[in-house]
């Protein structure tokens, strides 16, 4: 799982699959994921005219949802 892979123009959440752990260690993940791009959602990047300047400080929220004990949902909140 990427939590936050970001730069001033980008942020992305990725999760990605894997095959079962060797010895408490995933080494066959997927590289490409199936992540989202906030900047499809939300005005994001450097400057005054994006909802979220990323020239200044800015917070991140990455929340896990489980329905059933399963990981159903991972919202992130940029304010």
């Amino acid at each position: 799982m990427d939590i936050m892979e970001a730069n001033q123009w980008a942020f992305a959440v990725t999760p990605h699959t894997c095959d079962q752990p060797d010895d408490h260690y995933y080494d066959k993940c997927d590289r490409g994921g199936c992540g989202a791009h906030i900047h499809k959602e939300i005005s994001y990047g450097p400057g005054t005219q994006y909802k979220i300047n990323t020239l200044l400080k800015f917070n991140v929220k990455t929340e896990f949802v489980d329905t059933n004990g399963e990981l159903s949902e991972i919202r992130t909140t940029l304010t």
